[in-house]
């Protein structure tokens, strides 16, 4: 069906969108009338970027920054616009920080913010702090979550992507204000705001920060990455239900793959998916289940995740991989490859309905290259996938699996189609 008419109006392409370009820095702000306002300063500056970071450099280091900001006093204003929201985030190729403030304060927010990411240094107090909220988050994951992220090192062992996004132990001061140090010689920096705001004071506050740091341009590194070596990783579960995560990478996936590995992601989970027919619906076996496709500078990974009674689990993990052989087989017809596409088309829709995701989808694209405006595109790349295209992706990206579960090999009675 269609979407409603107000849907895709939302996501027509931007006409009213003004771009500023300071050196080699964007600034994007779309005007929209909304009470409150987005605000994102996203950098080119994760762990793939510098391979010597600690893990957990980027969330302690936004975050810090991100309540510096967000207490500074001129923002402690009397009446409805003192109120400001700010956090931070951080991933293998970015550092960042979101914000949210009523209109009439986002442009000076975004200067405050832009300001501190470039020149101040938080003091030992404040990290440490920010460095134990994420140490207790860590500790708080359950053990799906775990095995996931066991997953997911283990994927990139060899690679900056598999250092651990919580930080550890003995991640230090320095190096956190090393990390920021580093944002000021990012090779790509972006701030964007969503909302209705005056557009000549957002670009102007931005361009003098930006023009006072003198940034040069500098070109985005990409690195390669070898082959994936097929593993087996043991993490102990304890109950009776039994977390598994099964995944695989392959090399760079750009704005014409992360379309197909979505698709192939939902041909194995989606309520139409090869896993979700035979292991939930006909075999009832599987508690929970899940999975996601990701497509960075310099790899692509895709990873299913699921929780199982412990006496099936050597049974699911035969069936997941014999529904991957047949994908990657070409055992796929083109009417599950239109509906797949046609689902997450619509969950697409949807999501970006929310001003806030929208925010982070257009900032973190225009960062990476791809445009802020990619997301209007992604609809015609969905319906733009075949099925030779998911058995092509089901043989590069998942052709070398890791499995992270402790449940026994499967039999092989249970490896039988």
């Amino acid at each position: 069906r269609p979407a409603p008419a107000s849907t895709r109006a939302r996501l027509a392409p931007q006409r009213d969108v003004t771009t500023r370009a300071v050196g080699d820095d964007l600034v994007v702000v779309v005007p929209r009338a909304a009470p409150l306002v987005e605000v994102r300063l996203v950098a080119l500056a994760g762990r793939r970027l510098t391979p010597d970071a600690h893990p957990g450099v980027g969330i302690v280091a936004s975050r810090a920054l991100a309540e510096a900001t967000v207490r500074d006093p001129l923002l402690s204003l009397e009446g409805d616009e003192s109120g400001a929201q700010m956090g931070g985030f951080d991933g293998p190729d970015v550092t960042g920080l979101w914000a949210r403030a009523a209109s009439g304060r986002a442009p000076l927010l975004l200067r405050l913010a832009l300001e501190r990411w470039l020149w101040s240094e938080p003091s030992a107090e404040r990290l440490e702090a920010k460095r134990a909220e994420s140490r207790r988050a860590r500790l708080r994951a359950g053990e799906l979550d775990r095995a996931v992220d066991a997953l997911f090192a283990r994927l990139f062992s060899d690679h900056p992507y598999g250092a651990p996004s919580s930080p550890v132990a003995d991640l230090t001061t320095d190096a956190v204000r090393a990390h920021i140090a580093r944002l000021r010689t990012a090779p790509r920096l972006v701030a964007l705001v969503l909302g209705d705001v005056d557009v000549e004071r957002v670009a102007d506050a931005t361009a003098h920060e930006l023009t006072r740091a003198r940034r040069e341009p500098r070109p985005i590194p990409i690195r390669g990455i070898a082959p994936l070596a097929p593993g087996r990783i043991a993490v102990r579960a304890s109950g009776e239900r039994c977390p598994i995560a099964i995944g695989g990478r392959g090399p760079a996936a750009g704005t014409d793959d992360a379309p197909v590995l979505d698709v192939l992601v939902e041909l194995l989970l989606g309520h139409a998916g090869l896993l979700h027919r035979e292991l939930r619906e006909e075999r009832g076996l599987i508690y929970s289940l899940g999975g996601r496709s990701e497509a960075w500078l310099d790899a692509g990974a895709v990873s299913l995740y699921f929780e199982v009674a412990r006496a099936h689990a050597s049974l699911a993990i035969a069936r997941t991989r014999a529904a991957i052989g047949r994908l990657a087989e070409g055992d796929v017809d083109e009417d599950s490859v239109r509906r797949a596409a046609a689902a997450l088309e619509g969950a697409h829709r949807l999501r970006l309905q929310r001003r806030s995701v929208l925010a982070n989808t257009m900032a973190l694209h225009a960062c990476t290259g791809a445009g802020f405006d990619a997301h209007t595109r992604y609809p015609s790349r969905l319906r733009a996938v075949t099925g030779a295209r998911c058995a092509e992706a089901a043989r590069r990206w998942l052709t070398s699996l890791v499995v992270v579960s402790d449940a026994d090999e499967p039999t092989d009675q249970e490896a039988a189609p």
